[in-house]
């Protein structure tokens, strides 16, 4: 506070007035920003308002011959509440300007009673810091902010293997068509909840669906030392450069599914290497002998495929240099393949990455100079598994405590769901959350609008919005992330198998992995959405619900249902109990009879609307219509295929609930009827040629005041569907992509699309939440059809303006207005709008005479896009033809030098595909690819 009288106070009052100018200053250089934003994209189109101004009567009372006293009444827009709509003054007046001032100030009380005002009598939004803190979030918010490391259950596993605490053991199988592969006994301190097959991929041909037999995940008894002395044989096959041979202490144990006294013989005998020339004269093949070492390669690995007993020149199996390296030596030889250094076997090969001739070709090996390992290779194998089922084993504790931890409420059923919904793609497993949070996105708008519109029954579109946006903002999600510690589960760590070391006990007692990483504030979000959308695959929406309870608890959430029940319990049907007939054609329009007719009456009302009845306009049913429509779209392509990217997914979803495209099917259904069951003015009592059959469509049944600015709006756009209608409707038909540039033309009003969203919300709330209801309407209009035609078909709708961003690269693509002068040298867009587009430096094309901005630079794009993709194609033949050439006068001489030096530079592909699988009795001069030298 300022002292009054203080010296200071004439300083203090002048700093507090340069501050609420400087505060006024920025709100006027922002509405600044924002129109110039909107004439931007809008150019000088002109809007019909939907709210006219305050409508203001005065009535006059004599109170002597010379003398009379006015007293004023004001109606506000049907936008607000009934409550509040109407007010008269308290007192009477000499002039219309005082009465006038009156009733405005009633009116204001009115608003503050119903609570649509604060204690300023200013708009609740306006001064709400906590809405403009949302909106500021929303708008400036930090790409990235420091979150919590990502969880890691090693150092609990740690903490239960050195307490002593109870084993549990699960048997894990590896059925395989090349190759019989023993199974695996995983023991582990906690019980595994597998949710998810794993499957494996040892080679670009061929992959491993790992089998968990639930059945088998019981306590483990066994003899512990044995086991820890069994896991270090298996990973001491494969990782032994990368381990201490003598530490036993690892978290998770793996064994081969023995008895204890079997185990411990198996032990013994698989411990050690022997010469390989032991190997003679045994019948020992393919999996069953041990990995081969050579003993001058300090021991490299190789697998064994057999003895070759004749001189290897004669072998079409091996390499010419090999072959000749041992030519004179005289005594059998091994024919061994190198070991792949390749240890991650949950991503399959690129289909890019082909095994070079070397790699396919056996190398010889003398028997003298290497040794055998006793472990026979069919466990080897399994021990290069092992990382994979480590990294399996970490996503699963991890989603395990998520889902018993801060998900419980919520009690899913597929853990997977979760484990998917906090994969971000960055960590490059098979699945990430981006699916999951395009469900989740539509899930959180459809509940927050509800929910809020059943809150607050007397709010208007514009607050329902501004609430909405902050409970759904980015900003608050990415909040709500890390206040709940949901960051911390966020897989974003690649697996990278040739990093890979064995963890062990007593190193995890002493590392901390608590600290912070750096997330985006997007990603954080999209986590909360992903599980949301997990959450209505799981269990519909009472598990949504229940997701939503935990992550913003500030809502007091209901279920839809007792939402739906409030919202209809507000409306007043009883009001028309005498419903005017001609809305029946209404009805049948939208292949729906209402119970409550008001709901359908609202539906069509437009703001403007200056009737006596109380019915409020379309605006919050418009807003709850959005929600519905866009859940609709929303399930109806998740659910189609599995094949559609999430990419592909926004492209459809973006097309099918574009407003010009509602707008057009609000035109385009009709019915005939015969005109005497329509009046032609509004007492209802002329017709003109009542036998004739007109069309009728949504758009005849609005209800508004009937302005001259409105209605030649309406005739305008009428106007250009007529124009349009036949493109249009051959392209929604039967063309191979979606009609965005002729859509744009098209350029209808906002409130075209407005009453499809509006009857849509007016049918759910009558049918007590039905959605095959609000589907049936979607189909009289021809959207759900054009939907499933867009997805059985393929069709490309990629709006042009986003595929020539995509075509131009690194390019810029501008779009220059071309200003055109009058006769007097001022600006005129009369002729239309000329759009200049270049890609990069270069101008590229001119759009000229376009209605407005926005349909001069689609048209422009489209062209652009087409002009680009038909200079690709013909640089791409010039350079096939090109190619061609040198093959046709060239190939007899140069093709078989330049195939030998591929094979040279794809030495180094063989550690990026998977092992050769020996074969069982494999004869040498079958089965086999010949190599090329």
């Amino acid at each position: 506070m300022i002292e009054v009288g203080s010296p200071d106070a004439v300083a203090s009052w002048k700093q507090v007035e340069k501050e609420m100018k400087q505060m006024y200053m920025d709100d006027m250089r922002q509405l600044a920003k924002i129109q110039e934003q909107e004439e931007k994209e809008h150019g000088e189109r002109e809007f019909v308002y939907a709210d006219p101004k305050p409508i203001f009567s005065f009535e006059e009372v004599s109170i002597a011959p010379q003398a009379r006293l006015i007293q004023g009444r004001v109606v506000l827009p049907k936008s607000v509440d009934v409550s509040a709509r109407q007010a008269q003054g308290q007192a009477f007046w000499k002039s219309e300007r005082l009465a006038k001032q009156d009733a405005a100030f009633e009116a204001y009380v009115a608003l503050y009673r119903a609570g649509l005002v604060n204690d300023n009598l200013l708009p609740l939004v306006a001064y709400d810091e906590e809405a403009l803190k949302a909106y500021s979030e929303v708008e400036k918010r930090p790409g990235l902010v420091f979150a919590k490391q990502q969880l890691s259950p090693w150092p609990a596993l740690a903490v239960a293997r050195n307490s002593g605490s109870l084993l549990h053991q699960t048997i894990i199988s590896f059925p395989s068509q090349e190759s019989v592969m023993p199974q695996l006994r995983l023991i582990s301190p906690f019980r595994l909840l597998w949710t998810k097959q794993v499957t494996l991929y040892p080679n670009s041909h061929s992959s491993v669906q790992v089998e968990i037999d639930h059945q088998a995940e019981t306590a483990y008894y066994g003899d512990v030392v044995t086991s820890e002395n069994a896991t270090r044989l298996l990973l001491l096959s494969i990782f032994h450069g990368r381990m201490d041979r003598d530490r036993t202490g690892f978290p998770l144990l793996f064994n081969p599914v023995l008895e204890i006294q079997d185990l411990e013989d198996w032990l013994t005998g698989a411990s050690g290497t022997r010469p390989t020339s032991t190997l003679l004269g045994h019948s020992e093949t393919g999996t069953a002998v041990g990995i081969i070492r050579d003993l001058c390669e300090n021991g490299t690995p190789y697998i064994f495929h057999g003895i070759e007993y004749r001189n290897p020149r004669d072998s079409k199996y091996f390499l010419e240099q090999e072959a000749a390296a041992i030519a004179e030596v005289e005594e059998p030889f091994l024919k061994v393949k190198k070991l792949p250094k390749r240890a991650d076997f949950l991503h399959p090969v690129p289909s890019n990455i082909s095994m070079s001739a070397n790699a396919k070709a056996f190398i010889c090996l003398p028997l003298s100079t290497s040794t055998t390992d006793n472990l026979p290779f069919a466990y080897a194998q399994l021990a290069m598994f092992i990382p994979s089922i480590m990294h399996t084993v970490e996503n699963t504790l991890v989603t395990d405590h998520l889902c018993d931890g801060l998900l419980a409420p919520v009690q899913f059923q597929d853990r997977q769901l979760v484990s998917t919904a906090t994969t971000a793609a960055a960590a490059c497993e098979a699945y990430n959350y981006q699916e999951l949070e395009f469900l989740g996105d539509c899930c959180l708008k459809l509940f927050t609008s509800i929910n809020i519109m059943s809150e607050h029954l007397n709010w208007h579109e514009g607050y329902l919005s501004h609430q909405k946006d902050h409970i759904v903002s980015n900003g608050r999600l990415a909040l709500a992330a890390q206040e709940t510690g949901l960051d911390q589960y966020i897989r974003t760590k690649p697996f990278t198998g040739y990093r890979w070391q064995p963890l062990y006990v007593e190193d995890l007692l002493k590392e901390k992995f608590d600290g912070l990483r750096e997330l985006s504030t997007k990603t954080l979000a999209d986590v909360v959405e992903a599980l949301l959308g997990a959450a209505f695959v799981d269990g519909g929406q009472p598990k949504v619900l229940s997701c939503l309870s935990i992550f913003l608890p500030e809502v007091p959430w209901r279920p839809l249902e007792d939402c739906r029940t409030t919202l209809l319990s507000a409306t007043t049907p009883e009001e028309y109990s005498h419903f005017p007939a001609h809305l029946e054609h209404l009805e049948s329009l939208a292949n729906y009879v209402f119970i409550n007719k008001s709901l359908l009456v609202e539906a069509v009302t437009h703001p403007s609307h200056l009737g006596p009845d109380p019915t409020p306009s379309y605006d919050r049913l418009e807003f709850c219509g959005d929600s519905v429509l866009d859940f609709i779209i929303t399930t109806r392509i998740f659910r189609h295929s599995s094949s559609l990217t999430t990419p592909r997914m926004h492209l459809l979803r973006t097309a099918v609930v574009n407003a010009n495209f509602l707008a057009f099917t609000c035109m385009d259904h009709c019915l005939f009827v015969c005109q005497k069951s329509l009046p032609t003015n509004r007492n209802g009592t002329e017709f003109s040629n009542p036998d004739a059959r007109i069309p009728l469509a949504i758009w005849h049944f609005m209800r508004h005041s009937h302005t001259l600015e409105l209605m030649a709006a309406q005739e305008k756009c009428h106007a250009r569907f007529v124009e349009l209608q036949p493109t249009i409707a051959e392209a929604l038909a039967h063309g191979d992509t979606f009609p965005w540039t002729l859509l744009t033309s098209f350029d209808a009003e906002k409130y075209f699309s407005d009453l499809i969203e509006s009857i849509i919300a007016a049918i759910y709330i009558d049918s007590a939440g039905s959605l095959p209801a609000c589907e049936r309407f979607l189909s009289a209009l021809g959207i759900l059809p054009y939907l499933d035609r867009v997805l059985g078909e393929n069709l490309h709708v990629m709006h042009p303006k986003e595929e020539l961003g995509i075509l131009a690269g690194n390019d810029k693509v501008t779009y220059e207005l071309i200003e055109k002068l009058d006769e007097s040298g001022a600006k005129t867009m009369r002729s239309g709008y000329d759009i200049r587009l270049s890609v990069g430096e270069k101008e590229l094309l001119v759009e000229l005479g376009a209605r407005t901005r926005i349909e001069g630079e689609t048209k422009a794009a489209e062209k652009a896009v087409r002009l680009l993709k038909e200079k690709r194609a013909e640089l791409l033949e010039s350079k096939e033809e090109e190619m061609e050439m040198p093959r046709k006068g060239e190939m007899a001489d140069t093709g078989e030098e330049d195939f030998r030096d591929r094979n040279d530079d794809d030495e180094t592909m063989e550690d990026e595909e998977g092992w050769a699988t020996p074969r069982e009795n494999m004869d040498d001069d079958e089965n086999e690819s010949t190599p090329t030298s």
